[in-house]
């Protein structure tokens, strides 16, 4: 799987207040001298790996096994090499460029090194755009400049995106990583090593081939030994797979290939009933043409008898001023009733009136069997997509079991019970409900969409590690009140060493260094 994004990207709560700092990121840049050091530990590498032929080893195994490293180190940092400066390994060997003279060929893009790059919007459409080249590692790579490198993740500590997201207002941080199973090793290790720190990990995976992630359930077992050597126990709190995507599923295919499915009896039931209604609607359709056709002949005879009696009308109402249009329709059926073959008129008014009711009670009966027909629809996609859920679920459970289960034995005071939180969603579905107000097939509301529930995870399984950083606040600010309150009272007595001007001009630097970071355009005070 390549991820589309390529750096780690926190994102946290925005304290910014102004609109025109709505979205705001912070993009934190390597230093170049780790990069120089990254690029000449792949040169020195390469160059070790030329070398090889004329070293001994003491066994044939032992040169595969140093040739199979550097071959995976030098490939890996030429996929970073590449993407920057567009140098791939035969061109180094050929001009044997050195690492200066690698970073030196693009001027711009060294000058972005080393310091953060701040990045303000009031909407999100611009915001994206702005920030994409940072996140993104898609590029078109039929342009000319796709050939020559360009892309800025490889240079990229991370990435620091500030929004009022309702789930980041209480202090929660999300963390996007790349894909684990990146096509680029240099990514999936950047997500790996990343991953460490966090203190809950949600593995994401599109539902429709979550069941084969194995590189997610393998990084929760890594993850589990890295635990146990720091907390000496298992926790199951602290992983979740999330299913994406779970409304992106051909339903109808997914009926007809999946044995469970195919058993199932909700989407038996369902098959019945589905064909119960088709006949049924057919039944109406042919009814339907009948009604509207003789709809048309009776409307059509209405209008003859009408024609025959105008003139008689127009003899009548030439001799009379009218007013407005409500003394014409009352003198029209005056007139009517006066005209000669009164009960032909009267007739053909009673059929079409017949007429026209049985073409309403056709109608309606058609809305109320399509609406019938949707509501099914609704809960075909609902059955399908929850019983896919399952069965992608119990994959995951069996294989993540499998893999604990020998830490679990090593492990007395383990919390895991050998199985993970798995949580179907689909964002798709929340923002069409959100926007439109109305459901997706399958989403009647936001709830069916697993947005809600994965809220609430995340506020329960970060509840703790929040609750021990406010006490920590709380104590740092009673610490800091006491503080003033000592040098407030000593300042009264007298008895004060720092006064108040020292004390401002201690803080001065702090203040000017944020002052500089935070370059976002703030309120009128």
């Amino acid at each position: 799987m390549e991820a589309g994004t390529a750096t780690a990207c926190r994102l946290a709560w925005n304290h910014n207040d102004s609109p025109d700092a709505a979205f705001r990121a912070d993009v934190i840049f390597r230093s170049k001298q780790s990069i120089l050091d990254e690029v000449v530990f792949v040169l020195n590498d390469l160059k070790e790996r030329n070398e090889l032929p004329h070293m001994e080893f003491e066994t044939t195994q032992d040169r595969i096994e140093v040739e199979n490293d550097l071959n995976e180190s030098i490939e890996s940092g030429f996929q970073r090499i590449h993407a920057v400066w567009g140098i791939d390994e035969s061109e180094v060997q050929m001009r044997k460029l050195t690492a200066q003279a690698i970073l030196s060929s693009n001027p711009k893009i060294l000058a972005l090194l080393g310091e953060p790059k701040a990045i303000f919007a009031a909407d999100m459409a611009s915001f994206a755009e702005e920030i994409k080249p940072f996140l993104d590692s898609s590029k078109d790579d039929s342009s000319p400049q796709a050939a020559r490198g360009g892309a800025l993740w490889p240079l990229i500590k991370e990435v620091r995106v500030y929004v009022k997201a309702e789930v980041l207002r209480n202090g929660l941080v999300l963390v996007d990583l790349p894909g684990l199973s990146d096509a680029v090793q240099s990514r999936g290790a950047v997500a790996e090593r990343f991953s460490r720190k966090l203190s809950i990990t949600a593995i994401v995976a599109p539902a429709h081939r979550a069941a084969d992630e194995k590189v997610g359930v393998a990084l929760m077992e890594n993850l589990q030994q890295s635990r146990v050597g720091l907390e000496g126990r298992l926790q199951k709190n602290k992983y979740c797979v999330v299913l994406s995507k779970i409304d992106d599923m051909n339903c109808d295919s997914f009926i007809k290939s999946n044995a469970v499915a195919k058993q199932d009896s909700e989407l038996r039931a369902w098959r019945a009933k589905k064909q119960s209604l088709l006949a049924e609607l057919d039944n109406i359709l042919a009814r339907r043409r009948e009604a509207t056709k003789d709809l048309k002949t009776s409307k059509a005879e209405l209008t003859k008898r009408r024609k025959e009696t105008r003139p008689h009308l127009q003899v009548k109402q030439g001799t009379l001023v009218l007013e407005n249009f409500g003394q014409w329709l009352v003198l029209t059926l005056k007139l009517e009733s006066e005209c000669p073959d009164t009960d032909s008129l009267a007739a053909s008014k009673i059929q079409y009136k017949k007429a026209k009711r049985a073409k309403n009670l056709v109608v309606r009966q058609y809305q109320r069997v399509q609406a019938q027909l949707n509501q099914l629809e609704n809960q075909k996609v609902h059955r399908s997509i929850l019983i896919r859920s399952q069965y992608v679920n119990d994959r995951i459970q069996a294989d993540f079991a499998k893999r604990v289960a020998s830490l679990s034995k090593q492990n007395k005071d383990s919390q895991c019970d050998g199985s993970v939180d798995v949580l179907p969603v689909s964002s798709k579905a929340y923002h069409e409900i959100k926007k439109q107000q109305k459901g997706m097939p399958g989403f009647p509301s936001v709830n069916f969409t697993g947005i809600p529930r994965l809220r609430q995870w995340l506020a329960e399984m970060t509840l703790e590690q929040r609750e021990t950083h406010l006490d920590m606040v709380l104590r740092t600010i009673y610490r800091l009140f006491t503080h003033v309150a000592s040098w407030s009272e000593n300042q009264k007595k007298g008895l004060v060493v720092f006064p108040r001007k020292a004390l401002e001009s201690a803080l001065q630097g702090t203040h000017e260094k944020y002052r500089k970071v935070s370059k976002a355009p703030s309120l009128a005070t």
